[in-house]
């Protein structure tokens, strides 16, 4: 994005289980804890919930604080902020993931495949879980990065076309006259979006035509393995899987 276990003595026994954890340590997301439906799939507890909500509220002042200071020194973001923030989140996905049996952490890395897709093999462990070689990775990930590039291209351009347009807007005054403006910019560039929508159907076919024929059936077999049974949230869930693993 992994696991205690058992010692000398029951080594040999454990590999399998072993090597299970450790997928699921490194695959598991914990933002999707976020999603109330998802709490309940994974079969979080009161107890568990509240550890966890103690966890992200230890996490949101330390953040909060490392921000402050940099407001108040009227400093950039620089190196020392990043790795300050990156060095929090691993704090915080370790402890929140010490607090998962482990049925319920390989729920979430199941539900987390399938937030993802068959995009989930960017991740070199999921990767080499399903059997994809290092060659056939660097060509996936090129192939993918490569058409990724070319969409953001666009949307750049699509940005730079726009944003200028609001520039000089007057500053909204209440959060009423706020969502009103950033729903007009959105609504302005979904409409210039659109007039895109040839060149990026093309562009998205040849990543799809690459990415084929590197990603062998039995890859998007297994990927669809990985993801267990299927979770169907309700309508109000913001989780929105992006596939189960086939083509």
């Amino acid at each position: 994005m992994m696991r205690i276990f058992m010692i000398v003595p029951m080594l040999c026994l454990s590999m399998a289980a072993l090597a299970a954890d450790s997928f699921d340590l490194q695959v598991a997301n914990i933002e999707l804890l976020q999603d109330k439906n998802i709490q309940k799939e994974v079969k979080i507890t009161t107890a568990q919930h509240s550890k966890l909500e103690s966890l992200a509220q230890a996490y949101n002042n330390k953040t909060k604080a490392k921000v402050e200071e940099y407001q108040k020194a009227k400093k950039g973001i620089d190196g020392d902020f990043q790795r300050f923030m990156l060095q929090q989140h691993d704090e915080l996905r370790t402890n929140v993931l010490k607090e998962l049996s482990a049925a319920q952490l390989k729920r979430l890395r199941e539900i987390t495949l399938q937030a993802v897709g068959p995009r989930a093999l960017l991740d070199k462990a999921v990767a080499k879980k399903v059997g994809m070689s290092d060659a056939e990775f660097t060509k996936f990930r090129a192939a993918i990065v490569e058409g990724d590039q070319k969409i953001a291209k666009i949307k750049k351009q699509v940005s730079d076309k726009i944003r200028p347009k609001y520039a000089n807007v007057q500053k909204p005054k209440t959060k009423e006259e706020a969502e009103k403006l950033q729903a007009s910019l959105n609504k302005d560039l979904e409409s210039e979006m659109h007039k895109h929508d040839a060149e990026m159907k093309t562009i998205i076919a040849e990543s799809e035509k690459k990415t084929a024929a590197i990603v062998k059936k039995e890859y998007l077999q297994r990927l669809k393995a990985l993801m267990g049974t299927p979770f169907l949230p309700p309508k109000s869930s913001a989780f929105a899987p992006k596939g189960n693993g086939k083509g």
